[in-house]
């Protein structure tokens, strides 16, 4: 019978990373453009998916590391992890790139087109593909 191999993504493990670099879940969050409850989302489900605590959840200033012992034991192989993920990526990751965008109807006649626009102006090898959204039928 094989081995079970937790299933876990790049996003959690980043998430697990800068936590440690910057010692704190604002600063964190920050870092990597989410909320404080996105990175804790991606931090729980990267606990339940190894089955140890990674991070100490009290609130308020902390003196010492935001990881727990299990955390910092495997820090080391987070980031060896996301360093061998960047590398494939970087061998495997000649083709265009796929980016969806989901927004409001507001956001997008008020932001997101001048938003698009740049974007595009930027990186113009960026494939355009525009979907128009899904509609919940009742």
């Amino acid at each position: 019978m094989a081995e079970r191999v937790p299933s876990v993504s790049t996003d959690q493990v980043a998430a697990l990373v800068e936590l440690a670099r910057a010692g704190s879940l604002r600063t964190a969050a920050i870092g990597l453009h989410l909320t404080e409850q996105g990175l804790r989302n991606r931090l729980v489900a990267l606990e339940t998916a190894l089955k140890v605590p990674l991070y100490h959840k009290q609130r308020g200033p902390r003196r010492r590391s935001p990881l727990t012992p299990q955390g910092e034991l495997f820090l080391p192989h987070a980031v060896a992890f996301l360093e061998a993920a960047r590398r494939f990526g970087e061998r495997a990751g000649d083709g265009p790139q796929e980016i969806h965008v989901a927004a409001t109807q507001y956001l997008t006649m008020y932001a997101m087109l001048d938003a698009v626009r740049r974007f595009h102006r930027a990186f113009p090898a960026t494939p355009r593909a525009p979907q128009r959204p899904h509609r919940a039928r009742h």
